[in-house]
């Protein structure tokens, strides 16, 4: 009820039959005249990029009724007067000859000299430094399977195996990682899902520098370091995550929307990465690359793949790409050209604003569906309940008469008035009709809503009391959000965004009285204060005397993340380190380290199992840190 905007990224990914079954369920729970159920659309991606997901048998049902699978051979959007503004600035690169030669790419110009240029690139035999984060992108699945299962293999250590925890339904086709994680200390991985504490997100690149039978730590490649307070050095205690799998019902009796949890499936949220498919990359960004797409089979999946790499220097080609791997859909480029040759200009975009306007303002002022939900109601009184209460049906006759003269009617005129307004910038003489149109309606309606809550009806009839409840709240609903919002128009000056969002809010039942107060709150809220780093929050809870087990209990972390934000703090001087640790653990650890010249290229995990199990990573690191910073 409250929704006003979908926005849907990747559109190039979208089906076309997916955005008809979202027109479907849209105009049967908002307004079946109109395409989406009248809810705006904003789409937003690449169509040079990767294309939908059909498979064959699917295409042989769905090629009867579309032209396309992509989002544009939908057959609810061809009825919409949508228009497409194309972003030009690129920010993942910057080198001009470099986003020339993906431009070519991308729009299928790719020449000779093109292919001659990326081609030297290709560098026979080359195998990645190591700690260099190269990551390679593959076409097949199965090539990405063997490149990593290779990598593994080739490390020396331990192998750690984690199995997955699966409770209740959860088909194993949608199973986000591997129900069984094979890792070691040095593997190189990538989080396939955000995290609450803003520690790693989907896409993230690490290497595993610590691990053990219950987790394991990664270390992130600062190229993937996006979030606002990621820190570079920060290591990250792994923990495991749970995804449920949902199924969504309508509650007959409130009507509303509840979520049932068939199952859960925990695991450890990453996959090993040296090698990842050109599919999952869409929407990455990569310092280093290797690329393998001469096999590539789907339109855009060559450039999606060059494009992931912020520079030319950056990108390594295992084979050289033919012209043949550069591949776009005909559909496509008809459709591209079709939308390019619309020039929209801003007066274009004005016209659309004020049509938005009308479209509230129509949908204020229309009755249509108080009006059927009164009709509805009356007969239900007068089919089963006039032999008992005959004077208050007469009287709800009376005021649906009032309510067809004054309501209706006038309705039907004003929206006349306001729509030359709209059209002439009237905005002044606007905004004061909308103002007395506002406290009018509301006038009108009010002996309805004294009507309704005046009167109990009573039957035991079990089935027509439910019959009789039902078309009380549906009118009591309808003239709920209408009074609310004719008030609301009488009292303020009517502006778009103001108007949509207390819309919304009064859709999920607040009243105006709370959207106000919300409003005046908003209005006084002091500046928002800038965003406090993780780092520095766990310094606040210290500085506040609490403790290491208290500040991870507090923050929902683990001890060992503290430690890595100790470290950081004490190594910069913010923490003394005998605050942290006894002098004796400082002084044991520190002859440790000097025995062995501070021991700046043995592995932390070496260090540790040398020094004993008595001893911390944590305080390891921060004696390091202290004691390379006095070398300093």
């Amino acid at each position: 009820k409250s929704l006003d905007l979908i926005v849907i990224d990747e559109i190039s990914m979208v089906r076309a039959d997916l955005l008809d079954a979202m027109d479907a369920v849209l105009r049967r729970f908002r307004n079946r005249n109109k395409p989406f159920g009248g809810v705006q659309l904003l789409m937003i991606g690449d169509l040079q990029q990767l294309s939908p997901v059909v498979a064959d048998g699917e295409w042989n049902l769905l090629g009867r009724y579309y032209a396309t699978p992509f989002f544009f051979g939908s057959l609810a959007l061809q009825k919409t007067n949508y228009i497409t503004i194309e972003l030009k600035t690129v920010f993942r690169q910057s080198d001009t000859k470099f986003l020339d030669l993906l431009n070519k790419v991308r729009e299928n110009r790719a020449d000779a000299s093109t292919l001659e240029m990326l081609n030297k690139r290709y560098i026979p035999g080359f195998i990645p430094p190591k700690g260099e984060g190269y990551i390679r992108l593959v076409t097949h699945n199965r090539q990405a399977n063997e490149i990593n299962q290779a990598e593994l293999d080739a490390l020396k250590g331990n192998t750690y195996t984690y199995e997955c925890d699966v409770v209740g339904n959860f088909p194993e086709s949608s199973f986000p990682v591997e129900r069984t994680l094979k890792l070691k200390v040095g593997a190189q991985v990538m989080f396939v899902k955000n995290d609450q504490n803003h520690r790693y997100f989907n896409g993230m690149i690490g290497v595993i520098t610590q691990i053990d039978s219950e987790g394991f730590v990664v270390k992130p490649d600062n190229q993937t370091l996006l979030a606002e307070d990621a820190v570079p050095d920060e290591d990250i205690e792994v923990g495991r995550e749970t995804w449920e799998n949902n199924r969504y019902t309508i509650n007959e009796e409130t009507k509303m929307i509840e979520t049932q949890v068939e199952g859960t499936f925990s695991q450890f949220p990453v996959k090993l990465a040296w090698a990842i498919t050109i599919h999952k990359s869409q929407g990455l960004t990569f310092e280093k690359a290797v690329i393998d797409a001469h096999s590539a089979f789907a339109h855009g999946q060559t450039y999606v793949a060059l494009s992931r790499c912020k520079t030319l220097e950056g990108m390594v080609l295992s084979s050289p790409i033919p012209q043949e791997a550069i591949i776009n859909d005909t559909a496509v480029k008809q459709y591209t050209e079709r939308q390019t040759s619309r020039h929209i200009s801003g007066m274009d975009i004005e016209t659309m604003q004020k049509e938005y306007k009308m479209n509230l303002l129509d949908d204020l002022f229309d009755f249509s569906k108080m009006e059927y939900a009164l009709n509805y109601f009356l007969r239900v009184l007068t089919e089963h309940f006039y032999k008992k209460y005959s004077s208050e049906t007469d009287e709800l006759v009376l005021l649906r008469n009032v309510f067809e003269e004054k309501v209706k009617k006038v309705s039907f005129m004003f929206g006349n008035q306001y729509r030359k307004m709209i059209e002439s910038a009237e905005e002044e003489q606007l905004q004061e009709r909308l103002h007395k149109a506002g406290a009018y309606f509301s006038e009108q309606l009010l002996p309805l809503a004294v009507y309704l809550s005046k009167y109990v009806f009573e039957t035991d009839n079990k089935a027509l009391k439910k019959q009789f409840s039902h078309a009380l709240d549906e009118l009591r609903e309808a003239l709920r959000m209408k009074m609310q919002l004719l008030k609301y128009l009488s009292e303020n000056t009517f502006d778009v965004s103001d108007y949509v969002s207390v819309r919304g809010k009064m859709a999920v039942g607040e009243s105006i009285e709370v959207v106000k107060k919300a409003k005046k709150t908003k209005k006084t809220k002091a500046e928002k204060s800038p965003k406090i780093s993780t780092v520095e929050q766990t310094y606040l809870l210290w500085k506040d005397g609490k403790t290491i087990d208290e500040i991870a209990r507090l923050r929902d972390l683990k001890q060992n993340t503290i430690y890595t934000h100790l470290v950081q703090l004490v190594v910069s001087g913010k923490i003394s380190i005998h605050k942290v640790m006894s002098r004796e653990r400082i002084e044991q650890i520190s002859e440790f380290l000097r025995q062995r010249n501070f021991a700046e290229s043995i592995p932390y995990a070496e260090l540790k199992s040398e020094l004993g199990e008595d001893f911390t990573y944590g305080e390891l690191r921060m004696v390091r840190g202290i004691l390379l910073n006095e070398e300093e």
